[in-house]
């Protein structure tokens, strides 16, 4: 319906919406303060692309009908609550989160034998083993 109102470039702003939503909750479980948030947050953000995704697919008829709402755009309380509600606690994880590191400050503090924080340890430890990883 998006692509016969507003054509490719509303079609396109709706997939580019969702790769938004993938990037930021990604970075929110990398940057979370512990693994339960980590692990939630991914568990979450997996749920609601994997939706869109399954949604995009039936519309292109790449895939049989499986009655999967769109989310945020489809018609329906049901699966909108749950959907904002997944919203509200990757938005409460990411404001939770360490924050952007600065690997500078960190080697200086480490260099002069400052005391780091522990969470900022474990956070710049899950940061490079992902990119290491990835």
């Amino acid at each position: 319906m998006i692509a016969e109102e507003l054509g490719l470039v509303g079609a396109l702003a709706v997939i580019a919406v969702f790769c938004l939503i993938l990037w930021r909750g990604v970075r929110a479980a990398l940057l979370a303060p512990d693994r339960f948030g980590m692990l939630l947050s991914l568990g979450l953000v997996t749920v609601i692309v994997t939706q869109a995704l399954f949604n995009i697919s039936v519309v292109l008829s790449l895939l049989p009908t499986k009655g999967i709402p769109l989310p945020f755009v489809s018609y329906g309380g049901s699966s909108l609550v749950p959907t904002l509600a997944a919203m509200g606690i990757l938005l409460n994880i990411s404001q939770q989160a360490v924050g952007t590191l600065d690997f500078g400050a960190l080697r200086s503090a480490t260099a002069r034998n400052e005391a780091v924080p522990s969470r900022v340890r474990m956070a710049t430890a899950r940061r490079l083993a992902s990119s290491r990883s990835g």
